[in-house]
C-alpha cells in the first residue's frame, strides 16, 4: 500500500502507548472512554455556522483514579481551556479576534491523548497559538464548515483522522462498512473517501494564498508514489493530488511544531524545507542544490514499470531502518519533484501536564514511554472593561450581549431602536418616528432625581454621546455588550453610574485569505402606526356638535334625532361653514386627514460598501454608509453619510498600534411638532391631522391646493414647510488611536487618546408671504444656532498576567484617565426679511431680542484606579477594584470621590462532583457589591456666577445667574448583585439576577421659596432604590441536518422608589406642574393629579376626589391625589424566535412593557365637546360616550359640561409590539461560484413594528416615555427589502 518509513510505521503504536498515560483531565471531560456525547450534531449535518459542531468528549475511569492519586498528593494540575474551540463563538468566548491554526480532521473532536488531532492541537496550544479545531466538516454543502473561520494567521491542518478513510469505510472485500468508530453513535458517512485529498482541494480552492499542512495516518501513507487498493492503480504523492503545501509523516507532534514556529512570522519556503520529517513539492532548481539526496524512480517510471515501483520501495524502506537517517528522498512526478527529508532519529515525545521525553525510534516498530508529571499552563483570557483582550466584564460581572444581527440590515436609522427587548433590565423607547430623534436608555431604572440617568456608552473602548451612537452606521456595528452590576461597572467610576453600554465595530482579520467586499443595499417602506383612536366622519362631527349645541341651547341633555337636526343647522348657520355645505347642509368635503396629511409609503434608500482584510502583522476595515429617508410628516428628511476606519497593525513582538476613527454628516429637514416647536399649533401636522375638520376642503374651485384653512385658521399642514422651513446638519468625529507594548511576558502598557466630537447647525425661518387670516405676514424672520462640542479621553493602562502552579491566575490593572469637555453655542434671530427668496438672517432689518446669545461649558476629570483578579483552576473567582475620580462640577473640598467593588463566582460545573454530569452543561453563582458616583449635573452648580444682562444706557448690564453651592459633592451609589447560570443539556440556558441599587445623596435643585428671586439651588438631598429581577432564556428546540429552531426570551421586573426627601421627616412634595409629585414609598415621579371618580349616573355631572376623601362634583373642590403610577415602567422584556430550514431563516423578535401610565393630553381636544363647537375640532367616536339620563353608565358627562384636566386623560401605557421580523435566504455557494465574483447573496425582507397590542388610545404607547402625550411625531411601521453581495 505505500513506502512507509519507520517513523511512519510505530505511529499507530506510539499513539496507544500514550493512551497508558495517566493525567488529570480537564474541565469538560466527561463519562468513559466508550461513552461518547454528540453536541447538537456533527458538522457534516450541522445547520449554521455558531452551531456546527463536532465534539465528543471522553475519559478514561483510570484518568479519574490517577486524578484522584495526584490531589492526594497535591501535585501540579493542568489549567488549559476545556476543549479547543471549534465554533466561531467559543473562539470569540476566548476574547480571540483571529485563529493561528485551524486543523481539520475526519473524525469527531474526542479531546484525549488516544487521537492525534487533540494531540497537536494541544502541543500547539502550548506553545501559545490559538488553534481551533473543524471535526468532520461538511463537504457537500455550501462549505460553511470550511469558511466559518476564515483563514488562519499561520496554516490550515488536515489530517483523516486516526484512521486512514478508506480502510474506515471499506472492508478487505471492497464493501462499504455500515459503521464509523470515530463518529458520534457509529453513524457513516460523515467524512469523505480521501479525506485529506478532499478536505485540501477544497481549503486551496477557497483559500489559495493560505498554506495547507497535511498529515496523519492517511497523508504519511501516501507521501510517495503509492499502490491504492480500492482503485487497483499506482497513485502519485499526495502532495500532488491535493495541492497540499506541505506534509508531515510520522509522529508529527514536535515536527508541528517547529513548522508553527517557522511560520509565525509569515509563509517562509527556506526555513520550512528545513525541518526533518516533512515532504514538499520542489523544481528542477531546488533539488540540483541538495547535496545528499537519494534520487528514486519517477512517478511516470512505476507506471509503465512494476520493477521500478519495487525499486523505490526497498529504497524507501532501507533510509527508513537507518540509526541515523540522513539521506533526502527525490522523486519525480511530472515537471515537479516530491521532496521527503529524513525522520528525526530522535523522537521527542511530550503532553501538556507531563516532562517531555526523547527515544530514540530508529529501526524500532514498538515504543513504550512513560511521562513524568509537569503542568504547562495555559493562560485564559479574561478582561473586564480596561485592559486586554476583547471579551467586556468579567465572568462575575453581570454583561449581556447583543449580536450584530439583531442590529444589521434594519429600516430604522435609530441603531438604539434595534435593541428593545433584547436585553433584561436593558429599557428602551424610541417615544415617536422623527427621523433625528433619540430613544431613551435606562439600565435598571431610573437612579436620580436630578442628575444624569442615561448609560455611559463606550464606542470601542472610547467614550461617546447618546446622539453620537444613534448617527452610527448599524452595518459597522459587531456587538453591543450591555454592564449592569458594580463588578462591571465600577471601574468607570463616577461615568458608569448608570451602567454601561459597550458599543464594538468591526474589524479585519489577520492573515485573512483574500480581502472581503460587502455591498448592501436596501429599500424600505414607513407608515405611521395608526393610533387606536378613530376620528369621526364630516356627518358623523356635524351631528355631535349639533347634540352638543342642541343640549346647550334646550338645557334637556337627553339628545334624539330631531335635537341633534336641529342644533346641527343651529352650528353650520351661526359658525359660519355653510361655505362647506351644500343647499342641503351637508358636507361637501369628507377629509380623512390622517391618510391625507401623513405619507403612506415614505421611501427610504441605504448602501453600504465595507472592505475588510489583513495581512501578516495589520488588520483593517473601511466602510462607507450613504441613507436617505423621507418621513412620514410634511417636512421631514434625512440624508446622512458615514465613514468609518479600522486599522490594527502589530509592527512587532512588542508593539501593536492602532486606529479606530469614525467620520459622519447629516443633513435633515424637521416637521413642525409640539416638541421641535416648542409651542402646540393648529398647524402641525400631527395634531392638523386629527382635528381639522373633515368637511374642510384641500383644494379651491380651480383644483389648487388652499395654503390656508378657513376652519381652524391655519396654514395648510402640507405647506408649512414651504412657508417656515426648519433644517439642520451635523459633523461628528469620533474615534481612538492607540499604543501597546509587550515589553515582558504577561505585561501589556497601552496608552489611547480618544476624541467625541460635533459640529451642529440649525437653521429656521418664516417667509413674509405666510399666510393670515388677514392676508400675509409681510415681513419674515430667520434664526442661526451653531453648537460645537468635543470631548477627549487620554487614557493609560498597565496591566500584568501571570499564572503559577497551573491553577493560580492572577491579573493586576493600573490605569490613569483624563477627561475634558468643551461646550460652546451661539445663536442670533433677526426679524424684519422681506424677501422669501432669501431668508436668512442677513436679510433682516433688525436682530430679534436684542443681542445674539453665546455660551460656553467646560469640564474636566482625572481618575486613577486598579483592579485585582484571581481565580484557582477555573472554579472559584474573586476580583476587587478602586477607582479614585476628582471633578471639576464639585468644589475644592469634595472633588475627588473613591469607588470600590468586589465580587465572586463559584464555577460549579467545574467541581468534580459534577464535571461528568451530562445534565447540567453549565452551573454557576455569583455576587458582587460596589459603589458608583454621579456628577451628571451643570458645569457651574457648585460656583455662583454672573452673566450678562440687557444693554441699559449703552451699558452692558450684569446680574447674579447661578447662587451656586460650594458644598456640592457627588450623588453616589451602592449596588447589589447575586445570580447564577444554568444550562441544560447544552441547548437550554437560563440566567437569573437580583439587584438593589441604592442612591444617596443625589443631586437635584432643592425648591427655594420665589421671595428669594431663586427657584431652586443644587445640593445633595434624599434617597432613592431601585431592586428587581433579570431573568434570560435561551432554549434550542431543535437542532438537526435541515432545522434549526430557537426561542429566546427576557424579563425585567424593577421597583423604583424614594426613600428620603430634602428635609428630614418629609414624605410627600408637589413638583409644582399639578400632575407629578415626590413621594417617599412610591416609584418617582408618581402622578399627582385631580383624581377623577367616573360619571355620576344620577347627574350626568364629572365627580373627583375631596381632600378628606370624599366625593365632589364640583371641580374646584377636587384634591390633588397621589395615584401611586408612574411613567416608567416596572416590567419590561422581549422574546423572539429564529427558525432556519436549509439557508432560509426567519427571525421575529417582541418586546413588551407592562404597567406605566401616560397623560393622554390629545383626549383635552379630541373628546371635549367644547373644543368640537369653539374651535371646529373634529371629535373620535370615543366622545360619543356621553350621559343623557339618569342612570346612564358614560365615560363622559353631558354635553353641557366642560372636560377638565384629570386622571380620566391618565391611561395605562402597556403594550406588546412586533419589533422586527426578517426572512432571509443566502444562495448557495455552489451558484456563486458559478459567478467566478462573486462570493455570496442573501436576500431578505423585513418589517419593523408591523404589529401592536396596547389599550392605549393615544398616539403611541412609546410615547408614554414623554409623560405628556400630545403632537408627537407617529412611531413608524416599515416594510423593508435588501441584498447583501459578498466579492
Amino acid at each position: 500500500m505505500g513506502c512507509p518509513s519507520a517513523a511512519a510505521k510505530t505511529e499507530q503504536r506510539i499513539s496507544l502507548s500514550l493512551c497508558r498515560l495517566r493525567r488529570k483531565p480537564r474541565a469538560g471531560c466527561r463519562g468513559t472512554a466508550a461513552e461518547t456525547e454528540r453536541r447538537i450534531s456533527p458538522s457534516g449535518r450541522g445547520q449554521r455556522e455558531g452551531n456546527v459542531e463536532t465534539k465528543i468528549e471522553k475519559s478514561a475511569a483510570a484518568f479519574r483514579n490517577e486524578r484522584t492519586r495526584i490531589e492526594n498528593r497535591k501535585t501540579k494540575t493542568i489549567d488549559s481551556m476545556a476543549f479547543l474551540p471549534t465554533t466561531v463563538k467559543e473562539a470569540r468566548e476566548l476574547g480571540w479576534d483571529s485563529v493561528d491554526v485551524v486543523l481539520f480532521t475526519g473524525d469527531a473532536y474526542i479531546d484525549h491523548p488516544a487521537f492525534g488531532a487533540a494531540v497537536i492541537g494541544r502541543l500547539l496550544e502550548a506553545e501559545g497559538y490559538r488553534v481551533a479545531v473543524v471535526p468532520q466538516p461538511n463537504w457537500r454543502d455550501d462549505l460553511r464548515d470550511f469558511r466559518k473561520f476564515g483563514a488562519p494567521r499561520l496554516f490550515f491542518a488536515v489530517t483523516a483522522g486516526a484512521m486512514d478513510s478508506m480502510v474506515n469505510h471499506y472492508t478487505a472485500n471492497k464493501r462499504l462498512r455500515s459503521n464509523d468508530a470515530y463518529t458520534p453513535g457509529g453513524a457513516a458517512g460523515f467524512r469523505p473517501d480521501y479525506a485529506v485529498t478532499t478536505y485540501t482541494r477544497i481549503l486551496k480552492r477557497l483559500y489559495p494564498h493560505t498554506p495547507v499542512v497535511v498529515g496523519g495516518i492517511e497523508a504519511s501513507l501516501r507521501r510517495l508514489t503509492h499502490y491504492d487498493y480500492w482503485q487497483d492503480a499506482l497513485k502519485p504523492s499526495i502532495l500532488v493530488e491535493s495541492g497540499a503545501d506541505l506534509l508531515i509523516y510520522g509522529m508529527g507532534e514536535r515536527v508541528v511544531q517547529q513548522v508553527a514556529a517557522a511560520m509565525r512570522n509569515g509563509y517562509n519556503a527556506k526555513l520550512l524545507r528545513k525541518i526533518r520529517q516533512v515532504a514538499f513539492l520542489a523544481d528542477r532548481a531546488y533539488v540540483e542544490r541538495l547535496d545528499d539526496k537519494l534520487p528514486l524512480r519517477s512517478y511516470e517510471e512505476c507506471l509503465a514499470d512494476t520493477h521500478a515501483f519495487g525499486e523505490n520501495f526497498r529504497r524507501i524502506e532501507t533510509e527508513s531502518n537507518l540509526l541515523e537517517p540522513h539521506s533526502v528522498l527525490v522523486e519525480p512526478t511530472g515537471d515537479r519533484y516530491v521532496v521527503v527529508n529524513p525522520a528525526n532519529a530522535t523522537l521527542s515525545i511530550s503532553f501538556i501536564g507531563y516532562e517531555t521525553q526523547k527515544v530514540s525510534v530508529a529501526g524500532k516498530t514498538h515504543i513504550d514511554v512513560t511521562l513524568g508529571e509537569e503542568a504547562t499552563g495555559i493562560e485564559d483570557v479574561v478582561v473586564i472593561g480596561y485592559g486586554t483582550g476583547k471579551k467586556i466584564g468579567s465572568v462575575i460581572g453581570s454583561v449581556d450581549q447583543v449580536k450584530s444581527e439583531k442590529i444589521e440590515n434594519r429600516p430604522s436609522t435609530n441603531v438604539v431602536d434595534a435593541l428593545q427587548g433584547q436585553v433584561a433590565g436593558l429599557q428602551i423607547m424610541t417615544g415617536n418616528g422623527e427621523l433625528t430623534s433619540t430613544s431613551s436608555i435606562r439600565i435598571h431604572g431610573l437612579g436620580s432625581m436630578g442628575a444624569d440617568t442615561s448609560p455611559l456608552i463606550l464606542l470601542d473602548g472610547a467614550p461617546i454621546q447618546a446622539s453620537t451612537l444613534q448617527t452610527i452606521n448599524q452595518n459597522d456595528i459587531a456587538s453591543v455588550n450591555v454592564l449592569k452590576d458594580a463588578s462591571a461597572t465600577s471601574i468607570y467610576g463616577s461615568r458608569a453610574a448608570n451602567g454601561v453600554i459597550y458599543v464594538q465595530t468591526k474589524t479585519g482579520r489577520r492573515n485573512q485569505e483574500s480581502v472581503d467586499v460587502t455591498l448592501t443595499g436596501q429599500y424600505s417602506m414607513s407608515s405611521a402606526v395608526a393610533p387606536e383612536l378613530n376620528m369621526m366622519s364630516a356627518n358623523e362631527m356635524l351631528d355631535y356638535i349639533g347634540a352638543a349645541v342642541a343640549v346647550r341651547l334646550s338645557g334637556d341633555a337627553l339628545t334624539t334625532p330631531d335635537k341633534i337636526a336641529s342644533g346641527r343647522q343651529y352650528f353650520i348657520r351661526n359658525f359660519g361653514l355653510a361655505k362647506f355645505m351644500d343647499e342641503n347642509y351637508n358636507p361637501m368635503n369628507d377629509y380623512k386627514w390622517w391618510n391625507e396629511i401623513l405619507e403612506r409609503n415614505a421611501p427610504m434608500y441605504q448602501v453600504d460598501l465595507s472592505v475588510s482584510g489583513g495581512s501578516a502583522k495589520t488588520s483593517y476595515y473601511f466602510s462607507g454608509n450613504y441613507a436617505n429617508k423621507t418621513g412620514i410628516l410634511p417636512g421631514s428628511e434625512l440624508d446622512r453619510y458615514n465613514f468609518r476606519t479600522n486599522i490594527d497593525t502589530r509592527a512587532n513582538n512588542w508593539l501593536r498600534l492602532g486606529l479606530n476613527l469614525g467620520l459622519g454628516y447629516q443633513h435633515s429637514s424637521v416637521a413642525d411638532t409640539d416638541e421641535s416647536m416648542d409651542g402646540l399649533y393648529v398647524s402641525n401636522p400631527v395634531m392638523a391631522s386629527l382635528i381639522t375638520p373633515p368637511y374642510q376642503p384641500l383644494y379651491d374651485d380651480n383644483g389648487q391646493m388652499l395654503n390656508f384653512f378657513d376652519a381652524t385658521q391655519a396654514i395648510n399642514p402640507l405647506m408649512t414647510a414651504d412657508y417656515m422651513p426648519r433644517w439642520q446638519n451635523r459633523i461628528t468625529m469620533n474615534g481612538m488611536a492607540f499604543i501597546e507594548l509587550t515589553p515582558v511576558k504577561g505585561l501589556t502598557i497601552r496608552s489611547s487618546l480618544a476624541v467625541d466630537a460635533f459640529d451642529w447647525r440649525s437653521h429656521g425661518a418664516s417667509s413674509p408671504e405666510t399666510p393670515t387670516p388677514s392676508g400675509k405676514f409681510g415681513t419674515g424672520s430667520a434664526s442661526e444656532l451653531f453648537q460645537r462640542f468635543y470631548e477627549w479621553t487620554w487614557t493609560n493602562t498597565a496591566e500584568y498576567k501571570h499564572t503559577w502552579n497551573e491553577v493560580h491566575n492572577f491579573t493586576a490593572l493600573l490605569g490613569e484617565e483624563t477627561l475634558y469637555r468643551n461646550n460652546n453655542s451661539f445663536s442670533v434671530a433677526s426679524i424684519g426679511i422681506t424677501s422669501s427668496r432669501f431668508l436668512n438672517i442677513a436679510m433682516g432689518t433688525e436682530v430679534s431680542g436684542g443681542l445674539p446669545t453665546y455660551s460656553i461649558a467646560q469640564s474636566a476629570s482625572n481618575s486613577v484606579f486598579g483592579r485585582l483578579e484571581y481565580n484557582f483552576a477555573e472554579r472559584y473567582f474573586i476580583s476587587g477594584l478602586l477607582r479614585n475620580d476628582a471633578s471639576s462640577r464639585f468644589g475644592e473640598n469634595n472633588r475627588n470621590a473613591l469607588f470600590w467593588a468586589v465580587g465572586g463566582m463559584w464555577n460549579i460545573k467545574n467541581e468534580t462532583f459534577l464535571r461528568d454530569n451530562q445534565t447540567i452543561s453549565d452551573l454557576s453563582l455569583k455576587v458582587s457589591y460596589g459603589t458608583q458616583g454621579n456628577s451628571g449635573i451643570g458645569d457651574y452648580n457648585h460656583r455662583q456666577y454672573m452673566a450678562a444682562g440687557s444693554a441699559y444706557g449703552g451699558y452692558t448690564t450684569w446680574m447674579v445667574s447661578g447662587i451656586g453651592n460650594p458644598d456640592l459633592m457627588w450623588e453616589s451609589q451602592n449596588t447589589l448583585t447575586v445570580g447564577a447560570n444554568i444550562e441544560l443539556w447544552r441547548k437550554l440556558s437560563l440566567s437569573i439576577e437580583y439587584y438593589r441599587r441604592q442612591t444617596n445623596d443625589m443631586l437635584m435643585s432643592i425648591p427655594l421659596a420665589p421671595s428669594g428671586g431663586y427657584s431652586g439651588r443644587a445640593g445633595n438631598v434624599g434617597g432613592m432604590r431601585n431592586s428587581g429581577i433579570d431573568l434570560s432564556l435561551n432554549y434550542d428546540i431543535y437542532a438537526s441536518k435541515d432545522w434549526f429552531v430557537n426561542f429566546h426570551a427576557t424579563f425585567n421586573y424593577n421597583k423604583n422608589q424614594l426613600t428620603d426627601l430634602w428635609e428630614p421627616g418629609l414624605e410627600f412634595a408637589y413638583m409644582g406642574n399639578g400632575l407629578q409629585a415626590y413621594s417617599v414609598g412610591d416609584p418617582f415621579p408618581t402622578w399627582t393629579m385631580q383624581e377623577w371618580r367616573g360619571v355620576d349616573p344620577e347627574t350626568g355631572l364629572d365627580t373627583w376626589t375631596t381632600a378628606d376623601g370624599g366625593i365632589t362634583s364640583n371641580f374646584n373642590q377636587a384634591a390633588l391625589v397621589n395615584l401611586g403610577t408612574s411613567l416608567y415602567a416596572p416590567y419590561t422584556g422581549g422574546f423572539g424566535v429564529t427558525a432556519a430550514w436549509k439557508g432560509l431563516s426567519l427571525t421575529a423578535d417582541f418586546s413588551w412593557v407592562h404597567g406605566n401610565y401616560a397623560l393622554n393630553n390629545t383626549m383635552y381636544f379630541v373628546a371635549n365637546a367644547d373644543m368640537g363647537l369653539s374651535s371646529q375640532f373634529n371629535q373620535c367616536d370615543l366622545a360619543w360616550d356621553y350621559w343623557q339620563q339618569e342612570g346612564d353608565q358614560a365615560r363622559y358627562p353631558r354635553l353641557d359640561q366642560a372636560i377638565n384636566f384629570d386622571s380620566r386623560m391618565l391611561e395605562k401605557a402597556s403594550f406588546l409590539r412586533l419589533k422586527y421580523i426578517q426572512l432571509a435566504y443566502p444562495l448557495p455557494s455552489h451558484i456563486m461560484e458559478k459567478t467566478k465574483f462573486i462570493k455570496g447573496l442573501k436576500v431578505w425582507v423585513g418589517g419593523r413594528n408591523l404589529w401592536t397590542v396596547t389599550g392605549y388610545n393615544g398616539l403611541d404607547p412609546e410615547a408614554a416615555e414623554k409623560g405628556v402625550d400630545v403632537d408627537t411625531y407617529p412611531n413608524t411601521r416599515e416594510f423593508t427589502f435588501g441584498l447583501e453581495f459578498k466579492f
